[in-house]
């Protein structure tokens, strides 16, 4: 019985081999027709499902005890079965070793995909996965790819290198290996990609110069990975030339600062650059001579009082002079032309009156724009002071230097017997130093001073209303021919910050110099009074107003506006600026009675000392703390 299986076994194991070799065959003839890999057994695409039981074997999920024989006939198949493998080589198996031996030699090692070493490792270890050979061959293969530094692995092996990873990860090799060789594909991956992405953005037509920026970028990240890549290196210049294109375009529209960030956007890209430095001194030579061409052309409109070109040819300078001082210079001749009517900011003069005399010296004050009001946060702030708003003054105009003497006062009263509120009513307030404040007076005009006495004629007129100092102004108008009117409240404001946005235009506390006759600590009184409430560690000598021009002026040529006696404005009162004019001319209503007061005086506390305070005070208003300047308007 024995003897009969095994005879049984015999044969079955022949059959088996026959069928084998002519399967090997249909194989072979498969592989030289279609160039496909050497593939002895069919793979299938379930891995529940069993291989083809013809070439003499069993699949991997059958019960080996469900087979009905004993174990002297199990150990004769697995000898009958084993024998031939360690006998001879398929001869397909043998001719594929060949072929990979040659790849091996000609050092096709991952390209061409259909005939490279990495082609035929693959094909043989999938036959036998411990094959000598293919093993030895794996390794070198291995050696090359990790012998590659980041991103040098050609474009032409990426096929065969990937195969390889795919072999790596099928056999289940050491983990180090398939890292190291993961990292050699994937950085050329990337850096692929890069190169891609970043030609695909120089491909768009009409490209701006941020789409030429991030293409850059990709080929700097690609120079990143491999810093000698031919694709990225060219990449990188490309970008560079044509950011200097535009760079160059830029600057014919005298648009050099956008000019200046492209060039150095480009430097950025690659530091040395023949390109880019070569861009940038020429730029540099354009921008001087530009400069050159575009101030003698200012120069020579103004000669010849063309404003509009002298302003074009600015505008076009503004885009690129660096020089502040010298664009405030340029913008200052130009405002001489156009907005003060010949004079310059600053200047002073006095108009002929027709009676004989001169008008009070005026200052020119500049153009600009100013924030009117106090924020919330500033100390001794009053509601009556906001909101804060944005004046811009578009027109120059002239202030008196000082408040109006008594001797100019004296002049118009003279020249017209013009008879003030004061004298009309027989009174003012006067100052009463016993009980430290302003008590009425029988017998006070603009005559007499702040405590009653007879008043020097180079003291500031008081005891006159707002429709006295109106008066003062239309008589200067009609004896000048010019036109002369009392400063609007933003005018005056504008006056006396003069560039300032702080407490107070000499800074935000106490002055450290004597500025102005204000309240200090160290004025004394004749009865040997001080001030409960001053600025501290300040003393200006005089205890009630001082003689016009006594201090030093603000920075726009004003004398005593922030200090000496308090003076007349044409708005009329309102408690907030809310609905004001959005320009910075008088907020007037028919029929309004209170009129502005703005400015500190010899009494006023250093709350009251502020740019920003004000009061309202009736039209026919009087006392010893008043007093005002004129201003007047250019052109006219």
């Amino acid at each position: 019985m024995v003897q009969t299986l095994k005879n049984n076994l015999s044969f079955m194991l022949a059959l088996g081999i026959i069928l084998g070799a002519v399967a090997l065959g249909a194989l072979r003839q498969q592989w030289a027709t279609s160039g496909g890999p050497l593939v002895l057994f069919e793979e299938r695409r379930s891995s529940d499902e069993p291989l083809a039981d013809s070439v003499g074997l069993i699949a991997p999920d059958t019960d080996l005890a469900s087979l009905d024989e004993d174990a002297e006939m199990e150990d004769a198949a697995e000898a009958a079965v084993e024998e031939p493998v360690e006998q001879a080589m398929p001869e397909d198996l043998v001719q594929g070793l060949e072929r990979l031996q040659q790849a091996l030699t000609d050092g096709r090692l991952f390209s061409p995909e259909g005939d490279s070493a990495a082609w035929w490792v693959d094909s043989v270890l999938r036959v036998n996965p411990d094959q000598a050979e293919g093993r030895e061959a794996l390794t070198r293969l291995i050696d090359e790819l990790t012998a590659f530094s980041a991103g040098r692995l050609p474009a032409e092996d990426m096929a065969g290198a990937e195969r390889t990873l795919a072999l790596l990860q099928r056999l289940q090799a050491d983990a180090g290996q398939v890292a190291a060789v993961q990292h050699v594909i994937d950085s050329a991956r990337e850096l692929a990609g890069l190169i891609e992405r970043g030609e695909r953005l120089l491909a768009r037509e009409g490209a701006s110069a941020q789409t030429l920026l991030r293409a850059g970028e990709r080929f700097k990240a690609a120079l990143a990975i491999d810093d000698a890549n031919p694709a990225a290196t060219k990449g990188v210049e490309t970008v560079q030339r044509r950011l200097v294109e535009v760079a160059l375009a830029a600057s014919q529209d005298y648009d050099f600062q956008r000019a200046d960030t492209l060039i150095e956007q480009a430097r950025a890209l690659q530091e040395r650059s023949r390109l880019v430095d070569g861009a940038s001194a020429q730029l540099m030579a354009f921008r001087a001579q530009s400069e050159a061409e575009l101030l003698a052309q200012f120069d020579q409109a103004l000669d010849e009082r063309d404003v509009a070109t002298a302003r074009s040819a600015l505008e076009r300078l503004r885009k690129f002079l660096g020089d502040e001082r010298r664009l405030r210079s340029l913008d200052r001749k130009i405002s001489n032309a156009e907005l003060y009517a010949g004079y310059s900011p600053g200047e002073t003069f006095a108009d002929t009156l027709a009676g004989g005399g001169r008008s009070p010296r005026v200052v020119v004050i500049p153009v600009g724009r100013f924030v009117m009001g106090s924020p919330e946060s500033e100390p001794g702030r009053e509601r009556v002071e906001g909101p804060q708003r944005e004046l811009r003054f578009t027109r120059g105009f002239a202030l008196a230097q000082s408040e109006i003497s008594v001797a100019e006062f004296r002049r118009f009263v003279e020249a017209t017997n013009y008879v003030t509120d004061a004298e009309r009513e027989g009174s003012s307030a006067t100052y009463d130093e016993r009980g430290g404040r302003l008590v009425k007076r029988r017998g006070v005009d603009w005559r007499r001073d702040f405590r009653g006495s007879k008043a020097r004629d180079a003291d500031p007129v008081v005891h006159v209303s707002w429709n006295d100092a109106t008066a003062y102004a239309r008589w200067l108008s009609d004896s000048s021919g010019k036109t002369y009117r009392l400063p609007t409240e933003a005018e005056f404001e504008y006056a006396l910050r003069a560039g300032t946005q702080t407490v107070y235009w000499w800074g935000d506390g106490a002055p450290d110099r004597v500025v102005a006759n204000l309240t200090g600590s160290q004025d004394i009184s004749k009865g040997r009074h001080q001030w409960t409430n001053a600025f501290p560690n300040y003393g200006d000598g005089f205890w009630g107003p001082a003689p016009v021009r006594s201090y030093e002026a603000n920075p726009f040529g004003l004398y005593d506006i922030d200090g000496n006696v308090s003076e007349w404005v044409e708005d009329c009162w309102h408690d907030s600026y809310r609905r004001a004019p959005e320009e910075p001319v008088a907020w007037v209503n028919a029929g309004c009675e209170a009129r502005v007061v703005r400015g500190g005086s010899w009494g006023s506390a250093p709350e009251q000392s502020r740019s920003a305070y004000r009061i309202p005070t009736i039209a026919s208003g009087v006392g010893g703390r008043v007093g005002f300047r004129v201003a007047r308007e250019l052109g006219g």
